[in-house]
């Protein structure tokens, strides 16, 4: 479940598939790389997109897939039935826009203040989907059973931002997502 930090707006579900490795550094330590398939999107409701020439009124669905690369560190606590915490970082390649966007109306700006307008239109991108790549961080916590794991986390964009592939809405938010997952280990 994902919704953005620092813009208005609300919740929308997403999925996960990951691949990786692990490796034992100690008893209680463990490091692990892995790549991944992630989607996620927020949903925004009555944003004003204000052109030189046009304002337009929108409610629109964020949603990217990227291809992410985390590096993990778990830790287990001592004293618990294989109980760990759980901390990444990840670095995130947008690589799918599945953004859908429903115009309320579209009008001259006519004395509309730029300065009031969510987003601005971003012009001449030369490589449009660094917009939407990003590094997250990911904290959680975990139940390590024989074959699997359970985890909780949390991830945060650090750098880069969410737009449409196009470049077109000049959107600069970020992410928070939840999400519960599962490992198998073979």
């Amino acid at each position: 479940m994902s919704t953005f930090y620092n813009n208005d707006s609300k919740i929308l579900p997403g999925f996960s598939i990951e691949l990786g490795k692990e490796w034992r550094k100690s008893e209680r330590s463990y490091f692990s790389f892995g790549i991944e398939y992630l989607h996620r999107g927020a949903r925004v409701e009555n944003k004003y997109v204000y052109g030189e020439e046009w304002l337009t009124k929108l409610n629109a669905d964020w949603q990217v897939a990227y291809l992410t690369f985390p590096i993990k560190y778990n830790y287990m606590f001592a004293g618990q039935k294989k109980i760990y915490f759980t901390a990444a970082l990840a670095p995130c390649l947008a690589i799918i826009d599945k953004s859908k966007i429903s115009i309320i109306f579209r009008d001259d700006p006519g004395d509309f203040p730029k300065e009031n307008a969510d987003y601005s239109p971003a012009y001449d991108k030369f490589i449009p989907a660094i917009e939407n790549s990003t590094i997250d961080v990911r904290i959680g916590f975990g139940k390590k059973f024989d074959r699997f794991s359970i985890e909780w986390q949390t991830r945060i964009d650090l750098y880069g931002s969410v737009d449409t592939l196009s470049g077109i809405l000049g959107v600069d938010a970020k992410y928070i997502t939840s999400c519960f997952m599962l490992n198998y280990y073979y």
